[in-house]
């Protein structure tokens, strides 16, 4: 299962892990588990979700891609 990162409902990237996920936005860990959990709605101006499925790493590798050649 991974991590997926949004802003403004647009998925920004796929992460494996809290900790990854925190790091490429800037935000505490502790906080993006919370958003996860359903205690904050938002950490470090994001959202955060679990998500699965065959599709996940395609759409990672996609994504994340795209986001270093920007």
């Amino acid at each position: 299962m991974a991590i997926g990162i949004y802003a403004d409902g647009k998925l920004q990237g796929l992460y494996d892990s809290i900790a990854a996920a925190a790091r490429a936005v800037g935000a505490d860990p502790s906080n993006v588990g919370k958003v996860l959990r359903g205690a904050r709605s938002s950490a470090g101006g994001y959202t955060f979700e679990r998500v699965a499925g065959t599709a996940v790493t395609a759409t990672r590798k996609a994504i994340n891609d795209a986001a270093r050649a920007a």
